[in-house]
């Protein structure tokens, strides 16, 4: 029987790629010339485990990748060879098949099976590579194949807690244990998530006292049995004689995951071994009480975890077996003599202290939770959140007749709401180096295509976002990071003819302000040249001046079809890129800046809000509706006087505020309001700010301030320009939340601004 391992498919598929992505990043990490070891073990420890995983769940193409993969790994980490840049290529191509492969077995695109071929054969040619080892060291003889015990068959049975069987980790990492001590088949099992009795049969040439002591280690008492089934694997598909294991005390490990097995034998008796490694590690070798030499430093195959231990002291009181003696006909490494080239090996290494490798995957105090159960904790908090709103009006409606104990239990529940909210918001927050991450790889790969030397510095990597956010601005910023490669940072030779440093920065970093996120995009490159986008824009029939000021110019560069590159190429040049950026982060209710220097460099700052569910958002009056004004982009709201407004030949509207002539949104004609107020002196005008383009909203009045709950009108209803959303008003009206950068888009349209006069 066949193991069936669907119902922890999930499970593998997100650890899987928590393993790749720690691997690119360790790999980005790694000085060539003189690698970390910790980093190395911690690479070698995350290929190992996706390969293992793999062949448990029967990913056997992944396995097999990762396999060729781990051979190169394990000969760079022995030093038997020298990591070099090519090295460090084949294993980020590796990782980039392998996500495919594994987005592949998700339900995605079959990978080519020319694209696999060619990174195995590119793995397998580094592997074998004749290169001079990094590091000559005294090597220890294998034991020979006459000492390998015979592979044997058992059937091992089981019956897991309840606990147990609902925890979604214990069962397959407890069945990939076992797996990588041999072939591994389930001949009984219960029902997917239901308790029961398993059944497993172990092909291995372990000793048997081996997986028994890993049993004992997870176990609470001794509910599980062991027998052995054949003497030999090539014998396991006749009859299997079976026979029981001999009394063993009961074990006292309380683990918690099993039960006692009704009239199960009791398992062979045994002392859990430490140096053992419950099959994971190889024993290390420890010299026979004989020898005179200390024991040498051999490298057991640990994968980083332990350090180097010297044997147990034959008169220290211990009750923990240790490994038999190296057989005699084993040489073992002694102390170094005089002869010349002889490698000296201490008597005790000292205790070294390294920085903890961050090992992927590793159990945290946290659970996964499913985003649609996060979501629907948002949205019920956001009813929440109505309904508060709804009182608070209705108590106010009351006025003085409103008991003060229900005005105080009412602001108390305002209290109460808010830190509800933002306890269930923090939820979905996630750091933005989910982002960041990827960015290593993106330069480095397009700085070598392009032939430049950049560094990439990134700061404030822990902040967090909404995920929404999180997904939805990645390839934004991945568009800027290749702006800044391509258009930024000039060649090597330019650069040192212009007396800088031949290696370029660009700088990614994020940080909180009040209640919005601001990323920065920064390079120390050539810098925006003015007189290039100008005379583009020309050439493009755009309406541009010489008086326009410096942020105008740089605003024309995110215009849809806007290039100043010279040559089209696969990285630029078409002039889709960056009207999409502006318009994706408009779309998430942000915007983006742009400062630059020439020769000096260029930074582009991104503002978004925490969160897409909930905003700070000002109502106002036209007509009978009421319209949600984000406070974002809200600068100040002025009464206008007669004489203020006024009007150019082509009929477009303007109002002078401090010196400044901003064009004149009304409302009402762009949402066709009936009974709204038309005389300019008895209504509003609200100043917005949309990524540096500000305008005037004409307005009835203004109702109030409040945080309101964003409803998706595209999913409920159809998308409708200027609206980016809905909302519940405490009264139970619904208000329309504006989209301020789409406004004014379209009033530019409607009314084809001119240049601004002056006075």
């Amino acid at each position: 029987m066949t193991i069936d391992m669907s119902q922890f498919y999930q499970v593998f598929f997100e650890e899987t790629a928590e393993h790749l992505t720690a691997m690119e990043s360790l790999l980005l990490e790694l000085d060539i010339a003189s690698p970390d070891s910790e980093a190395l073990n911690a690479i070698f420890r995350a290929a190992h485990s996706i390969k293992g995983s793999s062949g448990t769940f029967g990913f056997t193409d992944l396995a097999e990748v990762t396999h060729v993969l781990e051979n190169l790994l394990d000969r760079i980490r022995k030093n038997e060879l020298a990591l070099r840049n090519d090295m460090v290529d084949a294993f980020l191509d590796a990782g980039d098949v392998l996500k495919a492969m594994l987005a592949a077995h998700q339900g995605g695109a079959p990978v080519a099976e020319g694209a696999v071929a060619e990174v195995c054969a590119n793995l397998k040619a580094l592997t074998t590579d004749a290169v001079a080892p990094a590091l000559s060291v005294a090597a220890v003889p294998s034991l020979p194949p006459a000492v390998l015990p015979t592979e044997e068959g058992f059937d091992i049975e089981f019956l897991p807690t309840v606990e147990a069987t609902a925890d979604h980790r214990a069962l397959p990492n407890l069945l990939q244990a076992l797996s990588s001590m041999g072939r591994l088949d389930v001949v009984a099992q219960p029902e997917a998530g239901a308790p029961g009795l398993w059944c497993l049969r172990l092909f291995t040439g372990r000793p048997q006292a081996e997986f028994e002591d890993f049993l004992a280690f997870v176990s609470e008492t001794d509910g599980w049995r062991v027998k052995r089934i054949a003497t030999d694997a090539t014998d396991a598909g006749g009859a299997y004689g079976l026979f029981d294991a001999p009394d063993a005390a009961p074990v006292e490990d309380a683990y918690g995951l099993f039960e006692p097995v009704d009239g199960a034998p009791a398992a062979s008796a045994f002392v859990v071994d430490e140096g053992d490694g419950f099959g994971f590690f190889e024993p290390l070798p420890v010299a026979p009480e004989s020898a005179a030499s200390p024991l040498a430093e051999v490298e057991g195959d640990g994968f980083g975890f332990f350090e180097p231990m010297p044997p147990p002291q034959a008169s220290s009181a211990s009750a923990v077996a240790v490994s038999p003696p190296l057989p005699a006909e084993l040489p073992v490494v002694s102390e170094a003599t005089s002869a010349p080239g002889a490698a000296s090996v201490p008597a005790a290494a000292p205790e070294i202290r390294a920085k903890p490798a961050v090992v992927p995957g590793a159990e945290a105090a946290s659970i996964r939770v499913s985003v649609e159960r996060a979501d629907q904790l948002i949205n019920l908090v956001g009813e929440l959140v109505i309904t508060q709103a709804m009182l608070l009006q209705c108590a106010a409606q009351m006025h003085d007749a409103a008991p003060e104990a229900l005005t105080n239990g009412l602001a108390q529940l305002e209290r109460n709401t808010r830190g509800l909210q933002e306890a269930i918001m923090s939820i979905r927050m996630m750091p933005i180096s989910f982002v960041f991450s990827r960015f290593p790889r993106v330069v480095r790969d397009l700085s070598s295509k392009l032939g430049k030397q950049v560094e990439l510095k990134m700061n404030g990597e822990t902040t967090e976002l909404d995920k929404g956010l999180i997904e939805r601005i990645a390839d934004p910023l991945t568009h800027l990071i290749r702006n800044s490669l391509d258009h930024g940072v000039e060649l090597p030779e330019k650069r040192i003819a212009a007396g800088k440093s031949p290696v370029g920065t660009i700088t990614l970093k994020a940080a909180h302000q009040g209640g919005n996120i601001v990323i920065e995009v920064g390079d120390d490159g050539a810098g925006l040249d003015r007189q290039r986008i100008m005379s583009k824009a020309r050439e493009r029939g755009f309406q541009i001046s010489d008086q326009m000021s410096d942020q105008d110019v740089w605003a024309l560069i995110f215009e849809a079809g806007f290039s100043t590159a010279e040559v089209v190429t696969d990285v630029s040049g078409r002039g889709v890129g960056m009207d999409v950026v502006r318009r994706n982060i408009q779309a998430m209710g942000g915007r983006i800046e742009i400062e630059s220097m020439t020769g000096v460099g260029t930074r582009m700052t991104v503002r978004l809000p925490l969160t897409l569910a909930i905003l700070d958002g000002m109502s106002v009056a036209v007509g009978g509706h009421i319209y949600i004004l984000p406070l974002s982009y809200v600068i100040e709201s002025v009464q206008p006087e007669r004489g203020d407004v006024k009007t150019l030949s082509n009929q477009t509207r303007v109002i002078q505020v401090r010196n400044e002539y901003l064009p004149v949104v009304t409302l009402h004609d762009m949402f066709r309001v009936p009974g709204a107020e038309t005389d300019f002196t008895k209504g509003i005008m609200i100043v917005l700010d949309a990524d540096g383009t500000k305008a005037a909203l004409f307005v009835d009045a203004l109702v109030g301030q409040h945080q309101v709950v964003i409803k998706s009108l595209e999913q409920n209803y159809r998308r409708v320009s200027g609206i980016s959303g809905a909302t519940i008003m405490g009264d139970g009206r619904v208000a329309l939340i504006l989209d301020v950068s789409a406004l004014i888009e379209l009033s530019r349209a409607a009314q084809a601004v001119a240049v601004p006069v002056t006075a």
